[in-house]
């Protein structure tokens, strides 16, 4: 198979992606918790903090992701240079 005439993205350096997985990390449980802990100091009836709480868990996960994608690079690459 004669080499690719593509040059592919240099992917980010494994200690780099160890690091920024940490940052990531902490940040989202001190977004996650700070948020928890504000809707768990309010007065409403239980339905409507557990509508709350879904909704803030499910947006700083998706948050997270997005961006824990973005720091990898992943989205930019085609399938076939990520499995390599």
């Amino acid at each position: 198979m004669p080499p690719s005439t593509h040059s592919p993205t240099p992917s980010p350096a494994p200690s780099s992606l160890n690091r920024n997985g940490y940052i990531l990390l902490t940040a989202y449980v001190l977004i996650t918790s700070t948020l928890l802990i504000r809707i768990s100091r309010q007065p409403y009836n239980s339905r409507l903090k557990a509508g709350q709480y879904e909704k803030v868990l499910k947006g700083t996960g998706l948050a997270a992701l997005l961006i824990g994608f973005g720091i990898s690079g992943r989205l930019n690459r085609r399938r076939s240079e990520v499995e390599r």
